[in-house]
């Protein structure tokens, strides 16, 4: 951990508090709040409530997906006073596709009431705005998406993600029920025709000591990489947050790449460029593999960290693998060096400044028991010397003759006292925030250096 030079890491929960939540909302490009009930008409209320609360998709606890999902389940019932019981009582769900970051959710229902039969759909506003031909405004009216109407819903998805929100956009189609006994759910998903219902803004807040700690270890040499599944955008807005990307100094290019992108870069390429990558937008773990490999490759000592099994290879070709979070996977602990039982970065800090100290208590006591041994041993040849006798080491002539002399018996006490006890207060030193501010060690550097070389003599003539 002293001869660090890269951290590759997560956004999520290790860079931010992993609290997801609603703050902004939209009912098509008009800005609503973080309250809704209340400023819109209850028809889109209705349709806005069924497509937050009617699915029946179980997620990994933990992922990203089951985070989003609470987070807007949380608002609709808190803004938008979501009844979740009885909203299931008066639908049936008669299709439920799994929801990812990456595509979109589409759940049918059927209200009962009336027997109407909805498509609704969430996911990414790239992919659903592109599908819809209409939108409802606040007061209940559906309108028609002209050229300046999308630019509009252009401007605001991309105000949303300069701030570092994820967004996620609803929409939804009635169908009639020939469209339902037809059963050709993909033709459906795949229609331009749908209605647009909203967009709401969930932020993942970033920790309060996160941007220091990060400034602190670019200050050292030490190479911040965040590869993260979000989009492009998010990613950068959050590198900035966290100051892994210094706005003051503007975005270089190649410092915030896709990770399809960076996959279908040859090796030489990667190699070359790595070193001005600082974030990985859309990142799968293969594309943290990757990276490691070309900052491995680039002469690196790399530290990972990671929750999740799937970071198991990266944890293996990294020099130092680190388990984030005191609910990561056992199997993934197998794979790694060092185990944080909490999720924040500063953490990572703080082992990186345990590893600089220990390899620095580990130099002192060398120099000290060195320094000590070179003066006994001077010490004791000139006295063998000037009392006439042979200048053997007083062990040999004690096994030679049978006899242990009380002189030699003095000289090993004043050894342990001297020796072995004030070399082990120098280890148990703790690190300080000083040992952050030393160069790195560099891994080629032999362990006992010229300079300790230098001090040992002299302390050795002076004593």
């Amino acid at each position: 951990m002293g001869s660090v030079t890269a951290i590759c890491t997560d956004k999520r929960g290790t860079l931010t508090m992993n609290q997801m939540k609603v703050t902004m909302f939209w009912v098509g490009p008009k800005y609503i709040g973080e309250s809704a009930s209340s400023s819109i008409s209850p028809s889109v209320q209705e349709l806005l409530c069924q497509g937050v609360g009617l699915n029946e998709t179980q997620y990994p606890s933990g992922s990203p997906s089951e985070l989003s999902e609470k987070a807007i389940h949380d608002w609709g019932v808190k803004s938008m006073c979501m009844n979740i019981e009885e909203l299931r009582k008066s639908c049936d769900i008669l299709y439920d596709e799994a929801f990812n970051l990456e595509k979109i959710q589409s759940v049918m229902i059927r209200k009962k009431a009336d027997q109407t039969i909805r498509m609704h759909h969430k996911g990414s506003p790239a992919a659903i705005s592109a599908m819809c031909s209409h939108y409802y405004d606040a007061t209940g009216n559906i309108l028609v998406i002209s050229n300046r109407e999308r630019e509009k819903l252009r401007q605001v998805i991309q105000r949303l993600v300069t701030t570092g929100c994820q967004c996620i956009t609803f929409a939804h189609k009635e169908l009639s029920q020939e469209n339902y006994f037809d059963k050709n759910y993909t033709q459906m998903l795949e229609e331009d025709c749908l209605i647009l219902l909203g967009f709401v803004g969930l932020n993942d807040p970033y920790r309060p000591r996160a941007r220091q700690a990060v400034i602190d270890c670019q200050s050292l040499g030490v190479n911040i990489k965040m590869i993260t599944a979000d989009d492009r955008s998010t990613a950068e807005a959050t590198a900035i947050d966290c100051g892994i990307i210094d706005l003051n100094q503007g975005i270089a290019t190649g410092e915030v790449v896709d990770g399809e992108e960076f996959r279908n870069w040859t090796d030489d390429e990667r190699t070359e460029k790595v070193n001005r990558i600082r974030v990985i937008a859309r990142a799968s773990h293969l594309h943290k593999l990757l990276m490691v490999q070309c900052l491995k490759h680039k002469g690196h000592v790399v530290v990972v960290t990671g929750d999740s099994t799937k970071d198991a290879t990266a944890f293996r070709e990294a020099r130092v693998g680190i388990s984030m979070g005191i609910q990561s996977a056992d199997m993934a602990k197998v794979s790694l060096d060092v185990v944080i039982l909490n999720n924040d970065f500063v953490s990572v800090v703080k082992v990186l400044r345990c590893g600089r100290g220990i390899y620095i208590n580990f130099q002192t006591f060398t120099k000290f028991q060195l320094t000590v041994s070179i003066v006994s041993l001077v010490i004791d040849f000139v006295t063998a010397i000037s009392a006439s006798e042979p200048p053997t080491i007083n062990i040999v002539a004690a096994i030679s003759t049978g006899k242990v002399s009380y002189a030699s018996l003095q000289l090993l006490w004043v050894k342990l006292v001297m020796g072995t006890l004030a070399a082990l207060a120098t280890t148990i030193e703790q690190p300080t925030m000083s040992v952050m501010q030393k160069p790195l060690i560099n891994r080629t550097e032999p362990f006992i250096t010229n300079i300790m070389w230098r001090d040992m003599l002299t302390q050795a003539c002076i004593k």
